[in-house]
């Protein structure tokens, strides 16, 4: 601060300077000693921010500068320095214009560093005060009074505007034309008006016309009785017309100016905290003010604390510990330390707690609070509100535990926009697509199409949930590494309360095994029902097959016999027997044909398949044998087992014809578990052997890999393939109680795998040499309902050197026995099983029940397990198969016989 220091007495300017360097080093001085000497330096160097002068100088005095400064309208704040006892003279300074003085008296240098700084920062506000013109409407009749005051105005205060007017009816006139406000500031009145007085006047403005225009009265020496009436009607202030009321008249008017705009600020004031209040009162949230010295004494509070505490305001407002009781108990350390820092460090707290209310029950509050301080920064009072957030603190905590369900759940669940942007996922969605949550998170859904659907599909789809219904179905998706897998799905729209749609939810369940299993069983029912049909039609065919050879091979052997009629049943004969074999190829896929089961080493069956294999595969198809066990056995037909490799190594040659590739054969030992996955139909736990046969042709495709045990289903062009190779091999490896599994991909080779049960410590047998046939002379009773059959077998029996009867009634072949005085005896009975009135069985047991241990031997077009073993237990001697074989027939019958005289001795 830059000051002009006026003092003629150099041993207070050296102490004033000294004390100023010490205590307020910011002060500079520069000191001057007469009033001359001041005048000129103030016109020499105008940047000086302050004049203190000493009131008695040589030359004049302060008031003399004052005078100067002021009436130059030099921007200069003044303090005057006055001696004591010099009261008047102070008043006299102020009232010329001073902005402050000090008496100099002992210890006044102490406190001229404050008085100074006051000084100037009350000039600045002047200043800005002065800044905005101060209009003036000024009624005066007499043109001489007129003059003076405008003069006085344009010299020493030109921030104020006269407006002049003659009466008191002009006022009125001007304020009714123009916005008294807007056009007037203050309306300054001469006491004698023509006409309308000013009190007059004055009872207008306030009474009537309920204005606050601020009002000046200028009245007569002596006359003080009318400003005192002025000031009861509502003046603002007067001013006494005297010698030197110019002076002090611009203070008055500013006076007044600014008393009444502080009155119209508190007004405004009181009218915004009026309506702030009624606001607050209206909300739905609770709005306080609390002491700045603590978190539990409360100043004001509006009324709805009661609706949501049950205590009234008054109370909370009376009770300085009812807030700090309310706060939860678990809640109350934590809220009080949060409290603690808006009063500790003034900054803002956002408070999530639960009050206890006066019935005991909780309530979520959220509390913002923030202190609120004044402009040198000291606190007035803390601010709040309370917001009741129960209803959102239920909500969310029902959130937390849907998203806690759903987070645990099997179940995959995935949520989109209506965009089909994906939003969210639960780990069980990650685990089933392979992807991370991080990887999918808003990506499109198509990420996961498999393109096995139609467009149709998906169009549905999108129809359905628009409509705001549900939509279920099973379809096939993509994981992250590009492999399908099958899902049960369901996707619900979900709308907001406006009823529109905002999310789809998908929830869905990784049915690939089951499906799989399904598809399996389906399979396995169909092949079931198939083979069914198959013994059925193979059981007829047998029969009308049995005589076609019969008596083709009875004649063929006639010595008699013309060669050219020889060289027709020599075709006759090799057409039966490749329709023999084609029956034991449905009675195999069946299950019903006759089996040869003995212990059997695959690895030999491997090796003879394999010679076999490449004299006849050309060199582009590489065979390569892995056999990783050499002594394990299985119970098997030998016969079908070879059957088996060959039908699927053909096949497999085959899907590698014209590129080539590589054919692995591998054998190894296998373990079958209760807990195994993917767990393999019909096949139990236990120990197996793997017969696994590959290739590297152009594979299957998905749409007919649950065909291809279908019989009669092929690939190959015709005349390559019958369609009954694989559906044999399935019956051969079902009857061996065993499991054959298929895995292929378009253009990744096929693989198929056979599991047979596994043996331990058993030799394979060998083969015994084929014997004369047996013969005999015993009498035999043949029993068929067709009589083709029953002239054959007689053919056939009496060849072999027996006596033989026929019947084509079984009822009649019952009778023989039951007569008793019937003059033929049977050493054998040989039977059909399905027969009109009486099945051979039945009639079987009917027999032994009159002769016990007599021989029965029953034929029949099926070869069931089930019923042959039910048979021998029921007592039959032996069990055949249509066609009938000669050799077979006749080592059954000598058997048959034989055991029957051993049992009746």
């Amino acid at each position: 601060m830059n000051v002009l220091y006026v003092e003629d007495n150099p041993i207070d300017a050296n102490l004033t300077r000294h004390e100023l360097r010490k205590s307020a080093p910011e002060i500079n001085l520069d000191v001057v000693s007469t009033q001359h000497e001041a005048l000129a330096t103030l016109e020499k160097r105008p940047g000086y921010d302050l004049v203190l002068t000493d009131m008695r100088l040589p030359d004049g005095d302060g008031l003399a500068i004052l005078t100067h400064i002021r009436g130059r309208s030099l921007p200069l704040p003044v303090v005057l320095i006055t001696g004591h006892g010099d009261d008047e003279t102070a008043v006299a300074g102020l009232k010329a214009g001073a902005d402050d003085y000090i008496v100099k008296r002992e210890g006044y240098l102490l406190h001229l560093p404050a008085v100074l700084e006051t000084a100037l920062q009350h000039y600045r506000t002047q200043a800005a005060l002065r800044s905005r013109p101060i209009r003036v409407l000024y009624a005066e009749h007499h043109a001489a009074a007129i003059d003076l005051p405008f003069r006085y105005m344009a010299a020493h205060a030109p921030h104020i505007q006269l407006e002049k007017v003659y009466s008191g009816l002009e006022v009125l006139q001007r304020l009714a034309v123009r916005d008294r406000l807007q056009d007037y500031d203050v309306i300054l009145m001469d006491y004698r008006l023509p006409g309308l007085s000013a009190l007059e006047v004055l009872k207008e403005l306030r009474q009537i016309r309920r204005s606050d225009v601020p009002v000046v009265l200028i009245t007569g020496q002596g006359n003080e009785e009318p400003a005192v009436e002025a000031l009861k009607l509502g003046a603002t202030d007067y001013v006494i017309k005297h010698s030197g009321y110019l002076h002090k008249l611009p203070f008055v008017l500013e006076n007044a100016f600014h008393r009444t705009q502080l009155s119209r600020k508190h007004a405004a004031l009181a009218e915004s905290e009026a309506k702030y209040r009624a606001l607050v009162e209206q909300i739905p949230a609770v709005v306080y003010l609390g002491a700045p010295d603590g978190p539990g004494r409360i100043l004001y509070i509006s009324p709805q604390i009661e609706l949501l505490s049950g205590f009234s305001a008054g109370q909370w407002t009376t009770d300085p510990e009812l807030r700090t009781r309310q706060i939860h108990p678990a809640d109350r350390v934590r809220v009080l330390s949060e409290l603690a820092q808006t009063q500790t460090a003034g900054l803002p707290v956002v408070s999530e707690y639960r009050l206890v209310t006066k019935d005991g029950r909780s309530r979520w509050l959220r509390d913002e609070v923030v202190l609120v301080q004044d402009e040198a920064g000291t606190p007035i009072f803390i601010q709040g509100i309370m917001i009741d957030i129960t209803d959102r603190k239920l909500a969310e905590e029902e959130r937390v535990r849907l998203t806690t369900a759903m987070e645990q759940i099997a179940e995959g669940i995935l949520i989109t926009d209506t965009n089909w942007i994906i939003r969210y996922v639960n780990p069980a969605f990650e685990h089933m697509s392979g992807y991370k949550r991080e990887e999918i998170l808003g990506q499109h859904s198509r990420l996961f199409k498999s393109d096995i659907h139609h467009a149709a599909f998906y169009k549905n789809m999108g129809e359905t949930l628009l409509k705001g219904e549900i939509w279920k179905s099973d379809f096939t998706s993509k994981r992250k590494d590009g492999t399908l897998y099958e899902v049960k799905a369901t996707i619900s729209p979900v709308r907001d309360s406006l009823g529109e749609i905002i999310n789809f939810v998908l929830a869905e369940r990784d049915v690939t095994y089951e499906s799989m299993l399904e598809r399996q069983l389906r399979q396995t029912q169909k092949m079931e029902s198939i083979g069914t049909l198959a013994g059925g039609i193979a059981h007829d065919f047998n029969n009308i097959l049995t005589g076609i050879i019969g008596f083709a091979e009875l004649s063929f052997y006639e010595p008699s016999l013309e060669s050219g009629l020889r060289r027709n049943l020599e075709q006759i004969l090799i057409a039966g027997n490749r329709a023999k074999s084609l029956i034991q190829q449905i009675l195999t896929f069946s299950r019903q044909g006759d089996q040869k089961i003995m212990p059997v080493q695959l690895e030999p069956i491997i090796k003879e398949v394999v010679k076999l294999l490449r004299a006849s595969l050309p060199t582009t198809i590489e065979i390569r044998q892995n056999i990783t066990v050499n002594s394990g056995m299985v119970m098997a037909d030998p016969t079908q087992i070879h059957q088996v490799l060959m039908n699927l190594c053909t096949n497999a040659a085959h899907a590698m014809q014209g590129e080539g590739g590589v054919l692995n054969i591998l054998l190894e030992d296998a373990q079958h578990r209760p807990d195994d996955k993917p767990q393999i139909p019909d096949l139990d736990p236990g120990h197996y052997m793997k017969l696994t046969v590959s290739d590297t042709g152009y594979g299957i495709s998905r749409d007919i890999l649950d065909r291809i045990f279908d019989p009669f289903f092929t690939t190959k062009k015709p005349g390559e393939g019958t369609g009954m190779g694989l559906a044999v091999v399935h019956g051969i490896i079902k009857s061996h109680h065993g499991a054959i599994t298929v895995g292929s991909e378009p253009g990744s080779g096929t693989i198929f795998c056979v599991y047979l049960p596994r043996i331990e410590g058993i030799s394979q047998s060998r083969p015994k040499p084929h014997s004369p046939l047996p013969k005999g002379n015993e009498v035999i009773l043949f029993v068929d309902d067709e009589k083709p059959i029953t002239e054959l077998g007689r053919m056939l029996l009496e060849r072999l050197g027996y006596h033989v009867m026929v019947t084509t009634n079984s009822l009649e072949a019952l009778s023989f026995f039951q007569d008793a005085s019937s003059a033929v005896h049977f050493d054998l009975v040989i039977t059909d099983q399905t027969m009109p009135q009486m099945t051979g069985l039945r009639l079987a047991q009917e027999i032994i029940k009159l002769r016990p241990d007599f021989p029965v031997i029953l034929f029949t077009g099926s070869n069931e397990e089930d019923f042959r073993e039910k048979a021998l237990a029921l007592g039959v001697s032996e069990f055949l198969m249509k066609p009938l074989d000669l050799r077979n027939l006749a080592e059954a019958v000598r058997r048959a016989i034989d055991k029957g005289r051993i049992k009746q001795m």
